[in-house]
Parts: C-alpha cells; structure tokens; sequence
C-alpha cells in the first residue's frame, strides 16, 4: 500500500510518500506510476520555485519512498499551500479511487 502524508506548521512544509500500491505487476503498476508522477510533481515544482524556498530537505529513495521538508519564504507560503493542496488532492482523489492502495494521513509525521 501507498501511503501519502502532508502537513504543514507556518512556514514550513512536509510531504511523505511511502510504499507501493501493489494493485499491479512491478513495472507496471498504474497505480504506484500515478503516485508517482504526483510525488515527482512537487518535487519539480520546488526545483521550478526555489526562489520560494528558503531552506530544503528533498529524500528521493527509488523505492516507493519521497521525503520533502521545506521551509519557504513568508510571502509566499500561499503559493506553496496550493501548490501542496493540488498534490494531496490528487493523492485523495486515488485513495478515494483504489482504498486499498493508497491512503492519505493527517501530518506528514504520521508515517
């Protein structure tokens, strides 16, 4: 199962991703390729927008596993906020879709 958390605390942003859906063969599980593209998403979207960072820590591990934890500057922490809110709507959207796949928790420290 695919486990996704995000939390944020001020200025200060946490996304986690962990496991694997297994809904389909390694390789071509669409599930994990979805969660995927949405955890590398933000990834990307932090490297686009570093001027909105002030300081990060980004754990890509290749095997089901995505840490970010940022702090970013004050005037822009709205931006960052929907930025992460399209993300974790998209993780809910397939948490809605496939329950026992993947599910999303409160706080980015709850994995």
């Amino acid at each position: 199962m695919t486990f996704a958390a995000f939390g944020q605390n001020g200025n200060h942003f946490t996304m986690r991703i962990d496991g694997h859906a297994e809904y389909g063969p390694h390789g071509s599980d669409i599930v994990c390729a979805a969660a995927s593209a949405l955890a590398y998403t933000m990834v990307r979207w932090m490297e686009d927008h570093s001027d909105y960072i002030r300081a990060a820590d980004i754990y890509e591990y290749m095997n089901g596993y995505v840490s970010v934890n940022f702090d970013t500057r004050p005037d822009r922490a709205a931006d960052v906020r929907i930025a992460m809110g399209v993300i974790e709507g998209g993780f809910r959207l397939l948490a809605d879709r496939y329950p026992e796949h993947v599910a999303v928790r409160e706080g980015a420290g709850g994995l």
